[in-house]
């Protein structure tokens, strides 16, 4: 099925970044349609990239290659690259150290890292240390075998056991996930990210160094950050998952709840004000500082054209503007949270 329906300007600036307009470019139309891509011998469907001609310039053919590499990982169950460094940084381990520990090679984990899949036994392995016991039975083992000395043993099995208790954001992590699973880990609900609350305080510094920010824009605005790098990148910026909320257009999953736990750990401001022109308004901010090289270029690019789309905005627009999406009109009146995969893609298609 062949995508015809224009585009939003917002949604024009962002395939912009890629010079990938929906438009004849060089006598070739870029074409987006349904369709099954090969990856490990398997079969996804997704939604191809495609022009007129044969060949494909290699930013669009890597989009095609990562839906599928993104579903692949989801059916087996395995870690994105993200989660893998999040798992070896929670032990205060190096790259090396933690292949040691795990009996792997030497270079195992950095290649994990840097984006390649693992087998299964493996991925499955380096998920298990979610648990801080699992990972203290690999130290036992790493001991028992002579890869670690007496005193490094003891050091990071008390290291694991007081990172792990003494961690608010670990916690409030694993109450977030036992109230929405969908939070769980990557999933096309939620971008294939990891739902990092240092990350995504580290967004609302960005967008609210650059522009004024209230509670509700803020979770439409995250919207079009997240769709908008998917259709880019296959991976959302923030983790968030997101719903169409009847009367209150596109919103972040559980947004209140999210919101709250990350004042509970002060890492975000709400300041409620009220007038006669605006009304009541619930203002938020960011606590703590951000370091623009956190982000990529594309990340940065598309935050960019957040605040310059949606920088002179009132919050009673930006939530209009999210009531025209056609993601919306489709699912206002259910419950469900709206996938990335393919809605990123074609969320202002009708079928």
């Amino acid at each position: 099925m062949l995508i015809t329906k224009k585009v939003y300007t917002f949604n024009e600036l962002i395939d912009n970044i890629l010079n990938m307009k929906s438009e004849n470019q060089a006598g070739r139309v870029l074409r987006r349609v349904r369709h099954s891509v090969s990856f490990k011998n398997e079969k996804f469907d997704v939604v191809c990239h495609c022009y007129d001609s044969a060949s494909l310039p290699e930013k669009v053919e890597g989009i095609n290659l990562k839906q599928a590499e993104s579903l692949y990982r989801q059916k087996y169950g395995l870690p994105f690259p993200e989660e893998v460094t999040m798992l070896r940084e929670r032990y205060g381990l190096t790259s090396h150290r933690l292949s040691e520990i795990l009996a792997m090679g030497p270079n195992t984990i950095k290649k994990y890292e840097r984006g390649e899949i693992p087998a299964p036994a493996l991925g499955h392995m380096i998920l298990s240390l979610y648990d801080d016991h699992v990972f203290a039975f690999y130290l036992d083992l790493a001991h028992d075998s002579d890869r670690l000395g007496d005193r490094e043993y003891e050091s990071l099995k008390r290291h694991a056991v007081e990172t792990v208790a003494s961690d608010p954001c670990l916690r409030v992590r694993a109450f977030l996930s036992s109230l929405c699973p969908v939070y769980e880990r990557p999933c096309d609900l939620n971008g294939f990210r990891y739902l990092d609350f240092n990350r995504l305080t580290a967004v609302v510094s960005y967008l609210g160094s650059r522009m004024r920010l209230t509670v509700e824009s803020l979770a439409r605005i995250l919207f079009y950050v997240d769709f908008a790098h998917y259709r880019l990148t296959c991976r959302s910026v923030t983790g968030l998952a997101y719903e169409a909320t009847p009367d209150c257009g596109m919103r972040a999953y559980q947004w209140d709840t999210v919101l709250g736990l990350l004042s509970v750990l002060r890492m975000v401001c709400v300041h409620e004000s009220c007038s006669k022109e605006s009304g009541y308004t619930a203002g938020i901010e960011s606590v703590c500082s951000i370091v623009a090289d956190e982000f990529s270029d594309t990340e940065k690019a598309v935050l960019d054209e957040a605040v310059k789309f949606f920088g002179d905005k009132k919050p009673a627009e930006v939530i209009a503007y999210s009531m025209k999406e056609t993601l919306w009109t489709k699912n206002h009146d259910t419950p469900d949270v709206v996938s990335y995969q393919p809605n990123a893609f074609l969320y202002e298609w009708m079928a």
